[in-house]
């Protein structure tokens, strides 16, 4: 991979009373360059490898809250979500792939009474390429 987003921003998020999917305050782009001599096609995918909380307080985690268009981004003990993929082994060396702020990870808030108010949180992804 040539660039991945270090961070990703959702902003100052107005709660909703039900759950709610909040779209990020950017856009996200990858870039990925495949030099290699025989191409067998590639797949990027995403895991949760730091759930979003509040920097050392593990009370205020919350789960399942990084979406990817609409289903919950897997933790890191389960198996990555596909985000992207060759569909055959014709395609261009380098890849740019950009998400709007409505499109690719969004934020997931179940319950708001379980978000601490006027407080950052943060969490981590993890972005895997793969060979097909």
């Amino acid at each position: 991979m040539l660039t991945v987003p270090t961070t990703l921003s959702f902003g100052n998020v107005q709660l909703s009373e039900g759950p709610t999917v909040y779209p990020r305050t950017d856009i996200a782009t990858i870039q990925i360059r495949d030099g290699r001599n025989v191409k067998t096609g590639w797949r990027l995918s995403v895991r949760v490898t730091k759930p979003l909380q509040i920097e050392d307080n593990s009370k205020s985690i919350l789960k399942d809250a990084f979406y990817f268009n609409q289903q919950p981004i897997p933790e890191a003990s389960q198996q990555a979500m596909v985000v992207y993929e060759t569909s055959s082994t014709t395609y261009d060396k380098d890849t740019t792939i950009e998400w709007t702020a409505n499109q690719g990870v969004q934020l997931f808030i179940e319950n708001y009474r379980r978000v601490y108010a006027n407080t950052p949180y943060q969490g981590q992804l993890e972005w895997i390429l793969e060979a097909k």
